[in-house]
């Protein structure tokens, strides 16, 4: 019986017990050599005395040794103690298994739940490569740890040790704690432990899948016959029915890990963990195509499922101010923005339009200059004009302006604001028939006089 304290080959030193099962006893030591901590699995004496066993260990440690996947705990060395009894040195994991994790937390959320099992497929597609099967996956032999980041990370322990089960048991609790083997035993593996293939493994990680999403088991029976019996015959209890929220994609990916027939199930690791993307973290997609990598396989992309697009308040289209000749300054109206349009003739053409039309706005807005004075006759209605009579005295030419028309009549602006400018006598008014011109000659500038006030009409 090894105890705590105790040397082993000179070299381990017993720190406590971590477990114990049928193929043996697990403790944790430190290496006196190196001062560093290792976890030491010593087999039983009555498996390990039969040669074969002992050569077959041997071979499959010098196997695993070659696994460099950060998912496979290492083995560092094996040995023989005094009573030639065959031990195991592997790497210590910190952490938690994921037994205890469910122990602790109940069933995971999807998206945790299908992470944690591409991790596990990432590591099992090395080991299959190599040929090696671990023939005995289920959570206590999956431990949680961390990498120097904080990220999650599992590590996979004990592969290609559990190839015998030991005597049965006969209630559940006994099964789970001892051996624990059945519950996660495909069909071909319940018939014959060693032909087995990797198909065997993807039925263990269903199950253990099936558990991380509900906390229960595929199969429900309360003696190590009754699960046998049920893994043989009867078909899994589908997900759903502890999980109703489950999506029914991620269901169907669970249970087909668990067919019956091997052919029917995932034909390896590297299509399971693609089945597995769409439900996985944000790394689904890239632990996927490392996985396929490591089968030497070519990844391919997977089609995540369609998620609606969130409704938004549709834009207002921005507007441009478009001027044409016939509106005003203050009569613009906003249009639709369109492409500008192609260099060519039209575009020439339509560039031309708008230079007329400002053009014409422009002479519209213009100030007019001062016209000739109009008659009276041509400013007073016919029925309102005043009574002949002596002419009168005529004014000052310097102080002659248009005669102011009367109040009812409107006055330009033009006329209003700016004064006219001195006429000589010669020029009092006529009246003429002949209609007044559009546009009249503008007459000559008169510069003030010197000290007087400053002439502000038109400059021409």
């Amino acid at each position: 019986m090894l105890l705590s304290g105790q040397l082993l080959d000179r070299k381990f030193r017993i720190e406590r017990p971590l477990g114990e099962g049928g193929m043996g006893v697990v403790m944790l030591a430190v290496h006196e050599g190196l001062g560093e901590r290792v976890v030491l699995k010593v087999l039983r004496r009555e498996i390990a005395g039969d040669p074969e066993n002992l050569e077959r260990l041997r071979r499959e440690a010098r196997t695993m040794a070659r696994l460099r996947s950060e998912h496979v705990a290492r083995i560092m060395d094996v040995g023989v103690l005094e009573d030639q009894t065959p031990y195991l040195v592997l790497e210590y994991v910190r952490g938690e298994s994921l037994r205890q994790l469910l122990q602790r937390r109940g069933a995971l959320p999807a998206r945790e739940a299908v992470g944690l099992a591409l991790q596990v497929c990432e590591g099992l597609a090395e080991a299959h490569v190599n040929q090696v099967i671990h023939r005995d996956l289920k959570p206590s032999n999956l431990i949680l740890s961390e990498r120097p980041d904080g990220s999650p990370l599992v590590k996979i322990l004990d592969f290609g040790i559990a190839k015998t089960s030991a005597p049965t048991v006969q209630t559940l609790t006994e099964t789970q704690s001892m051996l624990g083997s059945p519950l996660y035993m495909a069909p071909e593996q319940i018939r014959s432990a060693r032909d087995v293939g990797a198909s065997a493994d993807v039925w263990a990680l269903g199950v253990t899948l099936y558990e991380l999403l509900t906390n229960k088991l595929p199969f429900q029976a309360f003696t190590t016959g009754a699960v046998i019996a049920a893994v043989l015959a009867d078909d899994p209890v589908p997900p759903r029915q502890h999980v109703p929220d489950l999506p029914a994609g991620l269901e169907a990916t669970v249970l087909r890990c668990l067919e019956r027939a091997p052919e029917r199930r995932f034909q390896d690791v590297g299509a399971l963990a693609e089945a597995l993307v769409p439900w996985g973290p944000d790394d689904a997609q890239a632990i996927a195509a490392r996985t396929q990598r490591t089968l030497q396989r070519t990844p391919r992309q997977v089609t995540l499922p369609l998620v609606p697009p969130v409704p938004s308040t549709p834009e207002r289209p921005s507007g441009t101010l478009q001027l044409t000749a016939s509106r005003t300054a203050t009569q613009l109206r906003t249009a639709p923005s369109s492409p500008p349009p192609p260099p060519g003739p039209r575009r020439g053409l339509w560039l031309g339009g708008l230079g007329a039309g400002l053009l014409a706005l422009a002479a519209l807005l213009r100030p007019q200059s001062p016209a000739a004075p109009l008659p009276a006759s041509k400013l007073l209605p016919a029925a309102a004009s005043p009574a002949p009579g002596p002419p009168a005295a005529s004014p000052p030419a310097a102080l002659v302006s248009s005669p102011s028309p009367p109040a009812s009549a409107p006055v330009a602006p033009a006329l209003a604001s700016t004064p006219a400018p001195a006429l000589p006598p010669s020029a009092a008014p006529v009246a003429s028939a002949r209609p007044r011109p559009r546009l009249p000659p503008p007459a000559p500038h008169t510069p003030a006089p010197t000290g007087g006030m400053a002439d502000f009409g038109p400059r021409h």
